[in-house]
């Protein structure tokens, strides 16, 4: 678990780093955040009238951290205006971004940048992630204040990122749970929500799958399974990687599937929100048919009511979700 503490340079932000800290907590628990009102004074010799060199905004916070946070790693937000026309600067003993240009920006949209403008920041701790010079709509890219709107709008890696963030799982530089829990802030940024869909591997389960992802599509739900994502690495870590991240799961249990209950099981044991789906209520344990369960045929009609079913629960309370 990364303990990371946010810094106020100025007397402005406090607001926004406070909502920010709650909501990058509340939606995953590998990193903890955290701001204890700890607030740096602009020296009289920098004149915020100018661009500040960012070096000196990094010997202040050097010299504030020092006795302090040595078990945390540092984030100072400011709001001046960097002399070398960037919104950030890090390495790895601190971090230092602008909300400069955000000026005008809700206080929302400021915690949005920020939160978008950390995924670079914390993925960097663990793995010498590569930049894009052009812009791509990647948190990876080195980017202008205006081009920051694309990565904003997209919300995610890109394959050749998603590539090398895989590979560094694979040779412990960062765990799967890091990795998902680094998707999470991005799911926040972008209100998106996620379900998976656990289900034989099957051309037979095709219309089915097909059925519950169109009861998605006029929200801001991302609808997947397994065999749906193109990733070049194990199966397993993507149905592991998908469990993790999902907000609901869906799990076709019509013909007794052992991976499917292996992989339920899991999403259980993460006290994952599941809807259970069968042909026949039969394929269902005795132990399951508590749990929310429905029963549906393989004819349009049937197919029509289960995508009525699933559309009437995303409409439904927020905290079920």
């Amino acid at each position: 678990m990364r303990l990371i503490h946010f810094i106020q340079i100025g007397d402005k932000n406090s607001l926004a780093i406070h909502n920010l800290v709650n909501d990058l907590n509340s939606v995953q628990s590998e990193f903890v955040f955290s701001f204890h009102d700890d607030i740096i004074k602009y020296p009289e010799e920098i004149d915020l009238s100018h661009p500040v060199y960012s070096e000196k905004l990094e010997t202040l916070v050097g010299n504030y951290i020092s006795s302090r946070f040595r078990d945390r790693y540092p984030v100072a937000i400011c709001d001046c205006q960097f002399e070398e026309d960037m919104f950030s600067v890090f390495g790895h003993n601190l971090a230092i971004i602008s909300t400069y240009y955000w000026a005008n920006e809700s206080s929302q949209q400021v915690q949005h940048c920020i939160a978008f403008t950390l995924i670079d920041i914390i993925l960097n701790l663990y793995i010498d992630a590569k930049i894009h010079y052009e812009s791509i709509g990647c948190p990876m890219d080195y980017c202008s204040r205006g081009q920051m709107k694309e990565g904003l709008a997209r919300c995610n890696f890109c394959s050749e990122c998603q590539y090398q963030i895989l590979k560094s799982i694979e040779t412990g530089k960062i765990t799967l749970q890091q990795k998902v829990a680094i998707d999470k802030i991005l799911d926040l940024i972008s209100g998106r929500k996620y379900c998976f869909v656990i289900m034989p591997f099957h051309k037979s389960f095709d219309k089915i799958f097909n059925c519950i992802q169109s009861a998605f599509n006029k929200s801001n739900w991302v609808c997947n399974r397994a065999d749906e994502i193109y990733e070049p690495t194990q199966v397993v870590n993507i149905i592991w990687e998908q469990i993790l991240r999902s907000n609901l799961i869906i799990s076709d249990l019509t013909g007794r599937n052992a991976n499917v209950f292996y992989e339920l099981g899991y999403a259980h044991a993460l006290g994952k929100n599941t809807i259970l789906i069968t042909q026949s209520i039969d394929d269902i344990p005795f132990d399951l048919r508590h749990l929310r369960c429905i029963e549906y045929s393989k004819t349009a009609k049937g197919y029509r009511k289960l995508s009525e079913i699933i559309q009437r629960y995303l409409q439904g309370p927020r905290d079920q979700l």
